[in-house]
């Protein structure tokens, strides 16, 4: 039976629940299929996204969507690729503040599909604007390491250089206040916490 998903607000820089570390999953957790159904609808709804972590729609559980809304349940990197780039990051719950991130262009990962499957796989993924017009674009182990890192209670503004921070550090602190430096085309929530 295929579950209908809602649109669930995405919680703000600023909101304690980002900077906690998400419980793993246990294999019949009765909420996971709502909870997978209505983060696909809640990325489907943002144009500009690729992917979506549990604690961004306010839950605490180690799930996250990668690209073509692939399902990454209790995700372990195993092997980070030795060859890193430096690339522009972005993300929903900060929305419109962009900053350079260190990333392996490789990574080995396992975890758990919908159907608690086991997997094991290498993906890669090339920056913005990197390799030759005929490659594909793809950003996927980019966005895994991004991902995981938001189930570790990790935002993308801790793995930039100082320089950047300072840079931030105007908006970020609008956050803070509850104020919105940017409008988006999708709902948003603020909770308590101090963003630190």
């Amino acid at each position: 039976m295929q579950l209908t998903g809602k649109i669930l607000p995405i919680y703000m820089y600023g909101s304690k629940i980002l900077t906690q570390v998400s419980f793993p999953v246990e294999k019949n957790d009765p909420e996971l299929k709502q909870l997978i159904a209505d983060m696909r609808a809640t990325l489907a709804n943002i144009p500009t996204g690729v992917g979506l972590a549990a604690p961004q729609v306010g839950v605490l559980k180690r799930v996250f969507l990668g690209e073509d809304n692939k399902v990454f349940i209790n995700p372990i990197i195993t092997t980070f690729g030795k060859e890193t780039k430096m690339g522009e990051e972005g993300c929903l719950s900060i929305p419109r503040i962009y900053a350079p991130v260190r990333r392996s262009k490789k990574v080995t990962v396992t975890w758990r599909d919908q159907r608690w499957a086991e997997h094991s796989e290498e993906f890669e993924g090339t920056l913005l604007n990197e390799g030759t017009p005929d490659e594909k674009e793809t950003l996927e182990a980019i966005v895994i390491q991004h991902e995981l890192d938001h189930l570790d209670g990790i935002l993308f503004t801790e793995k930039t250089g100082d320089v950047y921070k300072q840079r931030m550090r105007a908006d970020l602190q609008k956050f803070l206040k509850r104020e919105m430096p940017y409008t988006v085309n999708y709902p948003v929530v603020f909770q308590e916490g101090n963003g630190d």
